[in-house]
């Protein structure tokens, strides 16, 4: 693993430590490595089919290098840590 990708997943793991609580993390996180080599963060406020083609954007249309992206009440009923909507 290069250094970058070490960089890429520590700070994507930082910034999600940052935005958990006991409802989970919204909105769903994501840092990416662009075409140009810059690091993106990004929060995205969205529903999960959107964040998901957000994620495909970055990846498909910008040229982004690598992209990590948390989407998270995307379980079963009953799986995981409990929603806003079930506690």
């Amino acid at each position: 693993m290069t250094s970058l990708m070490s960089e890429i997943i520590k700070t994507f793991e930082d910034y999600v430590g940052k935005c958990i609580d006991k409802d989970g993390i919204y909105p769903f996180q994501m840092v990416a490595l662009e075409s140009d080599d810059r690091i993106s963060i990004n929060a995205l406020a969205l529903d999960g089919g959107s964040a998901i083609k957000q994620f495909l954007d970055h990846v498909c249309n910008k040229g982004a290098k690598e992209v990590i992206m948390g989407l998270d009440r995307s379980t079963r009923e009953g799986q995981g840590a409990p929603s806003s909507k079930t506690s």
